[in-house]
């Protein structure tokens, strides 16, 4: 994908689009953190031990299952914290306009509030 400035719009079965802010996290994952709350700590054993052989769920290393080698990761980085941790939003664009309205109407009645008694 190009670099460049791009728009999210969602377009609902209807037909009507909608406006909708947007959220996201960035930062290197650490190994063990299998609760994914940017940290490793004894909450990530507990996830751990509930996908122990089951599946991906608690996959430290990548190879699809939970196992030993998952474990040791948690070991090895107990007490570490993600790096980069940041989250941003883009409010709306009704919200913005619907402020900038509001704001004008304000405005405009001071202005003739001043001009009556003036």
């Amino acid at each position: 994908m190009a670099s460049g400035n791009y728009e999210i719009v969602v377009h609902q079965v209807d037909g009507t689009d909608t406006d909708f802010g947007l959220a996201w996290w960035a930062g290197e994952a650490v190994p063990g953190d299998f609760d994914g709350d940017g940290d490793v700590d004894v909450d990530d054993i507990f996830e751990w031990t509930s996908n122990f052989g089951s599946g991906p769920g608690a996959d430290a290393d990548g190879d699809g299952d939970s196992d030993g080698a998952d474990f040791l990761a948690w070991q090895q980085n107990l007490g570490t914290t993600a790096a980069v941790s940041t989250a941003a939003s883009v409010p709306e664009p009704t919200a913005i306009g619907g402020m900038l309205c509001g704001m004008a109407v304000v405005l405009s009645q001071s202005t003739i509030t001043r001009r009556r008694r003036g």
